[in-house]
């Protein structure tokens, strides 16, 4: 009985062990993802001025990219984001 009761909390502490591990890993890859994105006013953008702006002018590889419209009130130009697209990301998506 104490030996099945003394496993029972080993493998207690051990599934808590792997699920803070795990919530550590899905943490660095979602801070990951968003911590190399760079953004710079264009006008106008769209899907393919903003792909060449990443690639050819900012050297991204394999960038994920989006337009975000200009505000009339404050700003003239739209702005394009450029973020690299790393290997883990590429499996989720």
């Amino acid at each position: 009985m104490k030996d099945s009761l003394s496993l029972m909390m080993f493998l207690n502490k051990d599934t808590r062990g792997l699920f803070l591990a795990a919530l550590v890993v899905i943490a660095m890859l979602v801070s990951s993802c968003h911590a190399q994105e760079e953004c710079h006013q264009i006008s106008p953008c769209n899907d393919k001025i903003c792909m060449a702006q990443c690639t050819q002018r900012l050297g991204y590889k394999n960038p994920k990219i989006r337009c975000i419209p200009a505000n009339p009130r404050t700003q003239y130009y739209d702005t394009c984001c450029c973020q690299e697209q790393s290997l883990s990301s590429q499996l989720f998506l």
